[in-house]
């Protein structure tokens, strides 16, 4: 979609002959528009796509996706499997890295994680919300608590959308899921407009960023440190055109 962007690195960093092969790990969900793995094609698309070809670009990688579930994930990171991870935050999977250096990126993109409703249903406190929705692998961990309690039931899908049509069709009551990619779907993917579904900021929710990381090499994360300070109005443009805030 934004390849041709590229040129605007390219004009800024010379390319580099013989390209350094780059291993990425990311997560093979769908959350457009930050990030896209067709599991029929094996096509990694969205605005990481293109954030990373970009610096692969700029700093003369040759970059391989891999996509992975998120636990299988973790697993590759912190062995060494995988240069990169993306996204990745310090708060997540800290049971399992508290033995291992894991070097974080600068801020990428931030991101609001929360519960999104119907428009009528805006006013409801988390005590009137029974029933949720979300994205296997996207776990709503801040809602654990109102979970093991079971005073709320949750349904489960593999993709987001269904979660979605599930709260559109009075299934759920709420779907837990990133705010930028539930605006997304509902416009290009289902055709209801952006505010078919409301954040209500007053229930649970995550305001954050997402970061790479890495423990095989901490060296490419100075290098994409420095390629996203070098490179700020082509970021912006990206998330532009991606429409994210």
């Amino acid at each position: 979609m934004m390849h041709w962007l590229l040129f605007i690195v390219l004009s800024t960093a010379s390319v580099i002959a013989n390209a350094k092969p780059l291993v990425v790990g990311v997560e093979d969900i769908k959350v457009l528009p930050h990030f896209y793995y067709d599991q029929k094609t094996n096509h990694f698309s969205g605005f990481t796509r293109d954030v990373f070809d970009a610096f692969g670009q700029y700093q003369g990688y040759e970059i391989t996706y891999r996509a992975l579930p998120v636990k299988r994930l973790y697993n590759e990171l912190l062995s060494g499997k995988i240069d990169i991870k993306y996204p990745d935050n310090p708060k997540w999977g800290s049971a399992d890295k508290q033995n291992v250096s894991v070097n974080y990126s600068t801020p990428v993109v931030a991101f609001t994680d929360g519960l999104m409703t119907l428009p009528e249903n805006t006013h409801k406190s988390l005590s009137n919300i029974n029933s949720i929705a979300f994205v296997r692998g996207f776990s709503p961990w801040i809602l654990k608590s109102s979970i093991e309690q079971k005073t709320i039931s949750i349904s489960e899908t593999s993709q987001l959308e269904d979660a979605i049509r599930m709260v559109l069709n009075h299934r759920a009551d709420a779907v837990y899921l990133n705010v930028a990619s539930a605006k997304w779907q509902l416009k290009n993917t289902l055709n209801k407009p952006d505010n078919a579904l409301v954040f209500n900021d007053k229930l649970p929710n995550i305001v954050d960023s997402y970061y790479a990381s890495s423990v095989s090499n901490n060296k490419v994360i100075i290098e994409f440190n420095q390629f996203l300070l070098n490179n700020k109005k082509l970021i912006q443009t990206l998330k532009n055109n991606y429409d994210i805030n």
